[in-house]
């Protein structure tokens, strides 16, 4: 998988960095983030924050995300690209996926 060479948004970036932290305590071995974070259209005030793991046993993936909601106070998603559904296929294939943890 080739990750985007774009960068997080800066403003954004130490809620990425505790969200990465929390996901890594649940078992994550690589979270990447995608969208508005790192297309430059992330709006503080308004948008949610778009991950992607690996690595999280099943068991724990909503405990993992609900987690990350109430620590980061914000709407967030969460893509298990080891579901290796249509839409983490359609994640992997684009490479807009920047590696953060």
């Amino acid at each position: 998988m080739a990750a985007s060479v774009t960068r997080v948004d800066p403003r954004a970036s130490a809620l990425v960095a505790q969200a990465t932290a929390i996901l890594r305590a649940h078992g994550a071995t690589e979270v990447y983030v995608y969208g508005s974070v790192v297309s430059g259209m992330w709006d503080p005030a308004a948008s949610d924050l778009d991950f992607a793991v690996r690595g999280i046993p099943p068991e724990r993936y909503f405990q993992a995300a609900a987690e990350v909601v109430r620590c980061l106070g914000r709407e967030i998603d969460v893509t298990d690209l080891d579901s290796r559904t249509r839409f983490s296929l359609m994640l992997e294939r684009r490479g807009k996926l920047a590696r953060v943890g």
